[in-house]
């Protein structure tokens, strides 16, 4: 599979541990050579020797030194392309890589910018707010973990320019220290800030039910990519048309699932970046994992080879 584009060459220059299970990767030209340029929010395809393409976050900032900056968080009972990077990839070694691509920019007109990041969602959001701070904009981080141990670059939060915008939420699985999600959109939306957020499908669940009503092109969404997964649970689809049941496991997919129970439902890539299985979503909320839809398509449809629910049943029309 290809994404379009040409492969680039990339040499691993650095590892480094920033959490309990997240490692950052420093990719510099395999050459010597500068990156492309890229703007904040935007990620990259990483293809793995193992034939796996993942997509991840630039956590640097976009004016830097032509490199590129990105974190992966192991996990053990995903589809393995996390695994592989943490367990075969090594310093010096070279990846393939894509051009970079950008579904979670910067909304450049706003008075103002609110971020909610969740664990590993943190990363997009990161070049975000160093594009922010260089220029002085006005803007705000809420950063939701479990603990301190699992929380990534929180040395680089703790820096005084970063500081004095960011609240780091630790619940520490406790559901009273977690963040006012409604408070704080009801907030937001009254004084006409933009609100972007990236996390898990709980967290993601709560701040689209609270920004219900909002505007849509006031709300700006980065699910987690297919190298981003949190591990899948179980769920049910409706067929809007039919009524029709279908269960989904773990190791389905929706679309899977779908043409096992007779449904003829087009695709190609199976890597969520080019668009054919999209169907739309009548009720329930999606977790995006895909690089194809802009932020006002993502209340109402959804990827199939390889987005998710956020908690519950969807019901789709084909």
């Amino acid at each position: 599979m290809t994404t379009g584009g040409e492969q680039i060459s990339a040499r691993v220059a650095e590892i480094r541990t920033e959490a309990t299970d997240i490692r950052s990767y420093q990719l510099v030209g395999a050459n010597g050579e500068r990156l492309p340029a890229f703007t904040a929010g935007a990620h990259i395809d990483v293809f793995l020797k193992s034939g796996l393409v993942r997509q991840y976050s630039l956590v640097n900032d976009p004016d830097g030194d032509g490199d590129y900056l990105i974190a992966v968080k192991r996990d053990a009972t995903g589809r393995g392309g996390s695994r592989e990077l943490h367990d075969t990839v090594r310093r010096d070694d070279v990846l393939m890589i894509s051009a970079p691509r950008n579904t979670f920019e910067i909304a450049d007109h706003a008075p103002a910018h609110i971020f909610i990041a969740g664990g590993i969602g943190i990363t997009p959001v990161l070049s975000m707010i160093r594009t922010l701070a260089r220029r002085g904009a006005t803007w705000r981080l809420h950063y939701c973990v479990h603990d301190e141990v699992g929380a990534a670059f929180l040395p680089m939060l703790r820096q005084d320019k970063y500081a004095r915008h960011s609240t780091i939420h630790v619940s520490g699985g406790d559901p009273a220290r977690r963040l006012d999600v409604e408070g704080l959109t009801t907030r937001a939306e009254a004084s006409g800030a933009h609100l972007y957020f990236c996390g898990p499908p709980g967290l993601m669940a709560r701040v689209n039910e609270a920004c219900a009503d909002w505007p849509a092109g006031r709300l700006h969404t980065e699910s987690f990519g297919a190298g981003q997964q949190t591990e899948n649970q179980p769920f049910d689809i409706e067929i809007a048309d039919t009524g029709q049941l279908i269960a989904v496991s773990p190791q389905d997919t929706i679309l899977d699932a779908m043409r096992r129970a007779g449904l003829e439902v087009p695709f190609l890539c199976r890597q969520g970046v080019c668009g054919t299985c999209i169907v739309d979503v009548v009720d329930g909320v999606p977790l995006h994992r895909d690089t194809v839809l802009f932020d006002h398509e993502r209340t109402t449809k959804i990827v199939t080879c390889c987005s998710w629910s956020a908690g519950g049943r969807l019901k789709l029309a084909l």
